[in-house]
């Protein structure tokens, strides 16, 4: 985390992924990024309201991207789909 933050100031025209759950990471990417590069937001478990009104603001904004399907609802990541549905096999 702090080398792609601090390699940040030096590339441009890239693509970065973060988990909506940090709202300290995401301030500092849009800190040091100054509109180089597209910042994606993805959902977390670990989010919270508070979380959700802080990627809200940085959206309207025009800071951040948020990764949500057609209904405007958060799309889990894979990870997230794969282990739900392991665990839904084990307790058949």
């Amino acid at each position: 985390y702090k080398s792609v933050l601090g390699s940040l100031p030096n590339i441009s025209n890239c693509e970065i992924w973060l988990p909506g759950e940090s709202t300290s990471m995401i301030s500092e990417f849009i800190d040091i990024n100054n509109n180089k590069n597209k910042i994606f937001i993805y959902e977390h478990k670990a989010m919270l309201k508070t979380h959700y009104l802080h990627i809200n603001q940085e959206f309207i904004a025009g800071r951040i991207n948020v990764i949500v399907d057609n209904k405007n609802n958060f799309i889990r990541p894979a990870t997230d789909i794969v282990a739900e549905k392991v665990i839904n096999a084990i307790k058949l």
